[in-house]
């Protein structure tokens, strides 16, 4: 079977999509405070450039959360506020699992407190706790762990 350009295209853009969503998750893990967020912001930009070619709703949205979380840690809350909103929203109506509901209103949260929204950022805090708390996976819960410590703790 040959694979036409169509699909040529598609592995690539999903293997790019892949190799710049796991690079700018490892550096946002490793992200801390005075480090340069611009290699951070470019491998985020990319991931959702190719998955915004490729990738299915479920995707395109894990996209714009881990934009949210990149202006987060760049300190961009102007940024950082409409895409952790529009992935909150579509989290909240995909009606998605508890790992990923826990995560978006922990980046949510966060991106609040850099607009100074300190009502919103309490509420979803909560909400974080209570869909974090819900997580029967350890391999989910420490995923994320240390995005929901982040946002609790400020």
């Amino acid at each position: 079977m040959q694979l036409t350009d169509i699909d040529a295209d598609a592995q690539q853009h999903r293997g790019f999509a892949v190799a710049f969503n796991n690079r700018a998750w490892a550096m946002a893990d490793a992200f801390g405070a005075g480090d340069d967020p611009t290699a951070l912001l470019n491998a985020a930009h990319a991931a959702a450039a190719h998955w915004n070619e490729i990738g299915g709703p479920v995707e395109k949205n894990r996209a714009v959360m881990l934009l949210a979380y990149s202006y987060v840690l760049a300190d961009v809350g102007s940024l950082a506020y409409p895409y952790a909103e529009a992935s909150r929203r579509f989290c909240l109506e995909q009606k998605t699992e508890d790992w990923e509901l826990a995560l978006v209103e922990a980046i949510f949260a966060l991106a609040a407190r850099k607009v100074g929204d300190e009502a919103a950022a309490r509420a979803a805090c909560s909400a974080a706790k209570i869909a974090f708390d819900r997580i029967a996976s350890q391999g989910e819960r420490s995923i994320i762990e240390p995005v929901i410590r982040n946002a609790l703790r400020e």
